[in-house]
């Protein structure tokens, strides 16, 4: 029992050395060695050039389940993204910082919805709501327009 114990630590150890080594002589810039979860690698950088300039894709509402009625007889699974200006450095970081919030307007939204109003749901409604929703907590910019790049109504 005693060697068994020995023989795993020291695994342990060379597995650890190991590793350390591998990251000390890794490039600084390089990508990561595996992606864990669904996130499309081109959808969560994604920039495009319009006529006025390039613009970035805010992705980090993602993979929302969010039950509808009580008790609950259906879910919504939705992602969420947005437009802004790459150069708007603070509302970047407003953005960011208000994440967690965007995620609870829409949790909020679409449970208040009944299965009435799932049965019969307009996306472009949720969108405006939504988006009506996100820019009065906003501050230091605005968002013009929402995508739902999922959105799934499972009953």
């Amino acid at each position: 029992m005693h060697r068994v114990l020995v023989i795993i630590l020291l695994g342990i150890i060379i597995v650890f050395i190991a590793c350390t080594i591998f990251a000390l002589i890794r490039p600084s810039g390089s990508a990561p060695l595996f992606r864990i979860g669904g996130i499309t690698p081109d959808l969560q950088n994604m920039t495009y050039n319009p006529a006025n300039g390039t613009t970035h894709v805010f992705t980090d509402i993602r993979g929302l389940r969010i039950p509808i009625g009580n008790p609950p007889t259906a879910t919504v699974i939705v992602s969420i993204s947005f437009t802004y200006p790459p150069d708007d450095i603070t509302f970047t970081e407003e953005i960011n910082a208000r994440a967690e919030e965007f995620r609870s307007i829409a949790f909020g939204y679409f449970s208040s919805l009944s299965t009435g109003q799932i049965a019969n749901f307009d996306e472009n409604t949720a969108k405006s709501e939504i988006l009506r929703q996100y820019n009065a907590i906003l501050r230091l910019g605005s968002i013009e327009t929402l995508f739902f790049y999922d959105l799934m109504i499972i009953e």
